[in-house]
């Protein structure tokens, strides 16, 4: 038998190509703007209708706005070729009622204040005046040669 002349066995083959040309580089992308989405967060009139009047309309538009605003999400959470960071919608939301919007949420009062005070200066205060008066005790029972001074560091 004969060998085949195209053979990788043959002597007299070809080598095969030891490199592949790279694929191509995937197009430039930039990061998704949701102002490029049309109507996306742009509220309908069916939202300003009481509950009364049009209720399940409403429903039904803030679930077709909560729908597209997951497909986008979603769609670039799983884009392979993502560029920056991700803005959830949600968690601009939360963050600006976190950071930016606080009088709501806090208001000072007499009890707010007295509270802050007793959690913050009280404590400082009192480890200060601790601490001195452990350490006043401390050299005076050094001095008098009455004090322990088994594991002494220094002097």
């Amino acid at each position: 038998m004969a060998a085949d002349v195209g053979s990788p066995s043959s002597p007299t083959a070809p080598p095969p190509p030891h490199h592949h040309r790279p694929p191509p580089p995937p197009p430039p992308r930039r990061p998704h703007d949701y102002r490029d989405v049309p109507g996306l967060f742009s509220l309908p009139a069916a939202f300003r209708a009481s509950s009364a009047e049009g209720g399940a309309e409403a429903a039904a538009v803030r679930e077709a706005l909560r729908a597209r605003s997951k497909r986008s999400y979603l769609g670039q959470l799983n884009d392979p070729h993502r560029v920056g960071l991700i803005d959830d919608p949600a968690m601009v939301r939360w963050q600006y009622a976190r950071t930016h919007n606080v009088y709501p949420n806090f208001r000072p009062t007499a009890k707010t204040s007295l509270l802050g005070l007793l959690m913050s200066v009280v404590p400082i205060v009192g480890l200060t005046v601790f601490f001195y008066r452990d350490r006043k005790k401390t050299v005076a029972a050094i001095e008098s040669g009455s004090a322990d001074r088994t594991f002494k560091m220094y002097g």
